[in-house]
């Protein structure tokens, strides 16, 4: 049992100093490192200030229970895959954004697997984080779409194919291709750079037309 009592819920905890957002920013790593060492429902607040070498008192300052920081660490996932997985359009070269971007989900993936894996676990009971998450994926789905519909109208993409459908589709292929190669830990000898190749190609016969293929240089080998 902690040793203070926990804050209201519904109280503003956001810190007002920069202490206070370097003593939130403790917590979180210790949060992290603990879901990910026991998991989420084994872990306890005493754990967190443990790692933190912080007191009960600290962590209910910043935060009502264990739930508020694993969803501020979901939050933070939500809102950077987005971020980090954002590369230009380039009409000269159409699937070279397509590589880069490609690289850069399965690496942030990886990097991330932990925090994953309570995602995946706390969006089946959790309908707030269900929410975030298909909001996170549905505007990851729409960069792509908005990114098919510039190929289309520049003469490069596939005027028979729907860019909502088809951004969908490619997208729910790579995610769960992550998923198998990282939360299940499928074994594989494939690094990032050769699988997300081998994406953009299926992206790059499937979606662009044969003048807007990419230069073999833009693959590997």
């Amino acid at each position: 049992m902690p040793d203070v009592t926990p804050p209201d819920a519904s109280l503003d905890l956001t810190p007002k100093t920069a202490k206070g957002n370097r003593t939130r920013a403790r917590l979180k790593a210790s949060a992290r490192e603990v879901f990910g060492r026991q998991g989420f429902k084994s872990a306890r607040v005493s754990d967190i200030t443990a790692g933190a070498a912080m007191s009960s008192g600290s962590f209910y300052r910043y935060y009502a229970d264990k739930d508020a920081v694993r969803d501020d660490l979901l939050s933070d996932l939500l809102k950077d895959v987005v971020a980090f997985a954002r590369d230009s359009w380039e009409p000269t070269d159409p699937m070279r954004s397509v590589l880069r971007t490609t690289e850069k989900y399965f690496t942030f993936y990886r990097d991330n697997r932990d925090l994953y894996k309570i995602l995946i676990e706390v969006a089946q009971h959790e309908e707030h984080v269900r929410r975030q998450w298909i909001a996170a994926r549905e505007e990851f789905y729409s960069r792509i779409s908005r990114m098919l519909k510039r190929a289309q109208a520049q003469g490069l993409g596939r005027p028979d194919l729907d860019p909502d459908l088809a951004a969908a589709l490619l997208g729910g292929m790579t995610e769960y291709y992550a998923y198998m190669w990282f939360i299940e830990d499928r074994p594989s000898d494939l690094d990032i750079l050769t699988v997300a190749d081998q994406v953009t190609r299926l992206w790059a016969h499937g979606t662009f037309l044969a003048t807007a293929t990419p230069r073999a240089q833009v693959f590997r080998g």
